[in-house]
């Protein structure tokens, strides 16, 4: 089941709480025997440690939140087999000798253990404890060294292919939800690696599709943003995102330029190979904008009309693979994922951009700025930002 970070934090408070209610309640029990008499056990130890570790988890502590699932996998299977063995030798599910007390108290444990694990072990409540990590490294200049990831290709939308290549749409993914607004994350790109000009996308080998996610409502905005769907169940999971508790807020423009819409309108595109002219023409026109790219876009205009203004929008092609046509410097993206995972630097590839096509009236970004897309080739993380002329 997908949820909500926010709904993750509701349920991890009102699980929490309850524990460290049931602790303080023991712990309240033991006192009260203490008082009248009753011998120390060092059993008596364990409703003070819920209350503390109870606490740490509150206050988002990773290690005292595996502690906890630890001990209720303990507890669990502890229960079951107490509940296997009597079913089996007395034909209850409760061991001989316990009153309906006892049973309520003993069902009750183990349901509440059951949930616990389940609440603790759920991916969005994963994420909440993962926030800590997700630091943006310090800003380092991406260069496009090197052959790229897959030969390029111009988005072509008045040639769709026979694959389900699209930009906007609805969201698909019900966990993909903004880490800042808390919004649903606006899909830009959906890509169909079963496409043979693809088929280097397909990271790991079992992926079949890769979407591409953003939010322009929020400060995500002004942070490099970073996710990964998992291949195996689909599952949405945020990597990295700068996490200033206060930023400008896009709301209002959201509202006035796209009438604060929950997704793009879908349109379906072709893949048109970029000829190596004009690939030298990107690429350098990066490499220096101002004075490569006003010689010779007029020259490169007529080989470039159906894919690009060059006169009307500087913000650049849409573009998928190849070196790409970048409107400003842009940070090198190192993957959160395979460095928190797997202790390694993993580079990654910027291999989509994203703009305005007033001729064929599209709208996918604000005026005059350029959405970036890049993919870890290690693990196919994906990570978002923009640059602006």
């Amino acid at each position: 089941m997908t949820i909500s970070e926010k709904m993750a934090e509701r349920l991890l408070k009102i699980t929490i709480w309850v524990v460290i209610g049931y602790a303080v309640m023991g712990a309240l029990g033991s006192a009260y025997r203490l008082f009248n008499g009753g011998k120390f056990d060092i059993l008596m130890l364990i409703p003070i440690w819920l209350v503390y570790v109870g606490f740490k988890i509150l206050k988002r502590d990773n290690y005292w939140r595996k502690t906890l699932l630890a001990c209720c996998w303990v507890i669990a299977v502890l229960l079951l087999f107490l509940d296997g063995n009597s079913l089996v030798k007395n034909g209850t599910f409760f061991p001989a000798g316990f009153n309906i007390v006892y049973q309520v108290s003993f069902g009750l444990l183990l349901l509440g253990n059951i949930w616990t694990l389940m609440v603790l072990h759920h991916p969005a409540v994963k994420r909440i404890f993962t926030k800590q990590n997700m630091k943006v490294p310090e800003w380092k200049l991406y260069r496009q060294d090197g052959p790229p990831l897959l030969p390029g290709y111009f988005l072509d939308f008045d040639h769709a292919s026979g694959f389900r290549n699209h930009t906007g749409g609805e969201n698909k993914h019900a966990d993909a939800i903004c880490p800042i607004c808390g919004r649903k994350l606006i899909l830009y790109l959906h890509l169909d690696l079963a496409a043979p000009e693809l088929a280097a996308l397909r990271i790991p080998a079992r992926r079949k599709e890769l979407d591409f996610y953003y939010c322009m409502r929020c400060y995500l905005l002004e942070s490099d943003f970073q996710y990964r769907v998992d291949p195996k169940n689909g599952n949405f999971c945020a990597t990295q995102f700068d996490q200033k508790p206060e930023g400008y807020s896009y709301g209002d423009e959201w509202k006035e330029e796209f009438n604060d819409c929950e997704f793009l309108p879908e349109r379906s595109f072709g893949l048109a190979p970029i000829s190596s002219e004009i690939q030298e023409f990107l690429e350098k026109s990066s490499e220096d904008y101002h004075e490569y790219f006003l010689e010779y876009k007029d020259a490169m205009a007529p080989e470039m009309k159906d894919f690009w203004d060059p006169n009307a929008d500087y913000s650049g092609p849409n573009q998928v693979g190849g070196k790409l046509y970048l409107l400003q410097n842009v940070n090198e993206m190192e993957c959160a994922y395979c460095r928190e995972l797997h202790r390694r630097q993993q580079k990654m590839s910027y291999i989509i951009t994203l703009a305005n096509r007033p001729s064929r009236s599209i709208k996918i970004a604000y005026d005059g700025v350029q959405i970036l897309f890049a993919i870890c080739p290690a693990c196919g993380s994906i990570g978002a930002g923009q640059s602006c002329d």
